[in-house]
């Protein structure tokens, strides 16, 4: 997780953003996260990927999911939702105001927007209700979070 601080004290560059070969070896992508399962000599990248993985294959007791139902798609629905909507807009609303080595008014605009859209989106979805999806917490929940986190940095 991000150290708690103001956007004013981070002090950083892209170039801090490279990872070692050895990293881009694992994910060629060269972002987190990615995982290395000894248990099934898998390594695995991209946040969705790894999320759905490990529900599926150490979940067996279905704590963060469903075993079947609607349920099970309308988690799928919000990761993919996660994945294509906060993770992208949040990402790029944090590089153009914190990162970025110049500021664009109209990329922190449209990703601010965004994020506001995105947020309206959850907050209908929850509006009387604690989860989600069905009646407990899911990795669905659980996907928002790191994002969530950072959104002193986006605004």
């Amino acid at each position: 997780m991000l150290p708690k601080m103001s956007s004013g004290d981070m002090k950083t560059s892209a170039s801090d953003l490279n990872y070692p070969a050895s990293f881009t070896d694992l994910n060629p992508n060269g972002r987190v996260p990615v995982i290395e399962d000894p248990n099934r000599d898998l390594v695995l990248w991209e946040s969705g990927a790894v999320l759905m993985y490990l529900v599926q294959e150490y979940d067996k007791n279905h704590t963060l999911t469903y075993a079947e139902g609607n349920e099970v798609h309308h988690i799928n629905q919000w990761l993919y939702f996660q994945t294509s909507g906060q993770g992208p807009y949040y990402g790029q609303a944090a590089w153009f105001k914190v990162l970025h080595p110049e500021r664009v008014q109209s990329a922190i605009d449209r990703y601010v927007n965004e994020i506001r859209r995105v947020l309206g989106v959850l907050d209908g979805a929850l509006e009387g209700r604690e989860w989600l999806v069905g009646d407990k917490m899911t990795f669905a929940d659980m996907a928002f979070v790191p994002y969530n986190s950072i959104l002193f940095f986006c605004f």
